[in-house]
């Protein structure tokens, strides 16, 4: 059966009838010299059997036998590694993208969850010029909250690179709180509920 579909990695095409491609590596990153050694060797057994290949490995790897095991370098090292091996090799590079929304540090080890959310009124910062801060017509707003996950701020980086605007924070533990499109006339979303301050005018 061959797909219809197909998605293009570093210019190896996989799918829509594209030839039989490998993507491999270790399950986790270990460190820089064993991820350049597994990508060197890797390369030369696919490039002999000219198989298309594509490197793989996860920087953050839950484990399913202990939760004291090894789980790899976490996402700056491992982003920084897989891109030392992207540049030495040549070769396409994949990962796997974790907990972009995540629960705060102080709320990982609750087990029971009755009352424990971020609650009630937070200042939330707005970033000048930004849609958010014309539509509130002023600088710092107090809004409502509950809810327990938050943007992970590993990820604002390339999250901004890619388009999107933090619009909105709370600066006390600089966590998002607004998000926009830049060049888009509505497309905005808030975490707070502002359906409890806010009343619609008939």
């Amino acid at each position: 059966m061959t797909s219809e579909r197909s998605v293009t990695v570093g210019g190896v095409t996989i799918g829509g009838g594209a030839p039989l491609a490998l993507i491999g590596g270790p399950c986790a990153i270990e460190d820089e010299r064993h991820a350049l050694m597994m990508a060197e060797r890797l390369q030369r057994v696919t490039s002999a059997a000219r198989v298309p290949f594509i490197y793989k490995s996860s920087y953050d790897k839950a484990n399913r036998f202990s939760v004291h095991s090894y789980r790899g370098p976490g996402l700056k090292e491992g982003l920084r590694i897989l891109a030392r091996v992207k540049e030495t090799s040549g070769l396409p590079v994949l990962s796997d993208a974790h907990n972009v929304i995540d629960l705060l540090p102080e709320q990982r080890n609750i087990t029971d969850k009755g009352g424990t959310m971020r609650l009630g009124l937070y200042p939330v910062m707005l970033a000048e010029g930004s849609g958010a801060s014309r539509a509130y017509g002023q600088g710092v707003i107090q809004e409502r909250h509950r809810h327990r996950y938050e943007v992970n701020n590993d990820y604002l980086p390339a999250l901004e690179k890619n388009g999107l605007r933090i619009s909105g924070i709370w600066a006390e533990k600089q966590l998002v709180e607004i998000i926009e499109l830049p060049d888009h006339p509505f497309i905005r979303a808030a975490l707070d509920h502002q359906a409890v301050s806010h009343r619609a005018k008939a």
